[in-house]
């Protein structure tokens, strides 16, 4: 399997060797471990690996382990949590789906200080929870209503955005502009664009120099600025 070509890519791939995971308790749990560095391999022979690991984790109960090593996993540990989210997208039942729903209107961690934190590292990987939920609920239509339950918990705004494009793409608007309150049917309105579709005028009107040399002082710099809004200030750049 993946094994073969750990050799050739092993910067390229998510180490999963740490005793805590138990990752290789279990003929599935050792699947799934394949899966992660394959899911994380840049070698093309490793995407069609996948597949196959994936057809051996169909429908044998892998979908219980993969839940278990996301809760042995520490939540400081996102990555790992992020693909074994995936992989139970690609295998998960209706029972995964229950629980999927259930971990994704869990509480969030506290806001910090600064500009990035746990909390928007754990949106992130809610946010895969939620993509996985969708996986699933094409193979099993029955669970689609999951999403319906997922809003009425009123969950964090960016998880709110994204359950909603995620039950409009099922085919659950009708049901969606019922439950969900008037003040959000905005997002209604949010669609994934194609790259032809995207298109910005330039905005630059002076003759500066236009290379890559950066401007002496703040003040000849022409890129906008916003504040980031966290407690400690600061500027972005865009």
């Amino acid at each position: 399997m993946c094994e073969e070509n750990l050799s050739k890519s092993k910067t390229d791939m998510l180490s999963l060797r740490d005793e805590r995971y138990s990752f290789t308790s279990s003929a599935n749990s050792w699947l799934v471990q394949q899966a992660v560095r394959c899911l994380n391999s840049t070698n093309q022979e490793d995407e069609a690996v996948y597949k196959y690991v994936l057809e051996l984790l169909s429908g044998n109960e892998s979908s219980v382990e993969i839940i278990q090593l996301v809760r042995s996993v520490p939540e400081s540990d996102s990555m790992i949590r992020w693909n074994l989210l995936y992989i139970l997208g690609d295998v998960g039942d209706t029972k995964a789906a229950r629980w999927l729903a259930e971990f994704v209107v869990r509480p969030l961690p506290e806001r910090g200080e600064g500009c990035e934190g746990p909390r928007d590292i754990e949106l992130v990987v809610r946010t895969m929870a939620i993509e996985s939920l969708q996986k699933i609920a094409k193979r099993y239509t029955e669970v689609s209503d999951l999403f319906l339950y997922i809003i009425s918990q009123n969950p964090d705004r960016g998880i709110l955005i994204e359950a909603v494009k995620a039950a409009v793409e099922l085919g659950l608007k009708e049901k969606l502009a019922q439950e969900l309150s008037k003040e959000h049917h905005w997002i209604f309105e949010l669609r994934k664009a194609r790259v032809e579709e995207l298109h910005a005028e330039p905005e630059r009107s002076d003759s500066k120099e236009r290379n890559f040399t950066p401007p002496k002082s703040r003040s000849e710099s022409t890129t906008p600025t916003i504040n980031c809004g966290c407690k400690k200030g600061g500027n972005n750049h865009g």
